[in-house]
């Protein structure tokens, strides 16, 4: 997590079976893996006989009404996949340390 190795993070929870701990880091952090694990926690509380609680379970592709700002947390994910995919060095920082505090939807930021 400190390495910003988020889906190894999603992969490895979701491997030691701490799907439910997946899924709210997706929603935090990759907001385009939630489909991906909430279907994985969904099986497996079938494969439990767990169907009801499975059922209560929403997704943004099948209840988007639930996800009203689903898009614009997908848009945040990839603003900051981008900038981390350029990393800067210690000496730019005082140019940056700013963008700590952006609201990238709101400045609907274009990086690079």
């Amino acid at each position: 997590m400190i390495l910003g190795e988020i889906e190894k993070c999603l992969d490895l929870l979701c491997r030691t079976q701490r799907i439910p701990e997946a899924a709210l880091l997706a929603r935090t952090y990759a907001p385009s893996q939630v489909p991906r694990i909430v279907n994985q926690w969904k099986q497996l509380l079938f494969e439990q006989k767990k169907n009801k609680t499975a059922e209560m379970i929403s997704d943004p592709f099948h209840n988007p009404e639930m996800f009203p700002d689903y898009k614009y947390a997908l848009f945040a994910e990839e603003v900051f996949k981008k900038r981390q995919a350029k990393p800067i060095s210690a000496l730019e920082y005082a140019e940056w340390k700013d963008s700590l505090e952006w609201n990238i939807v709101d400045r609907n930021l274009s990086i690079y």
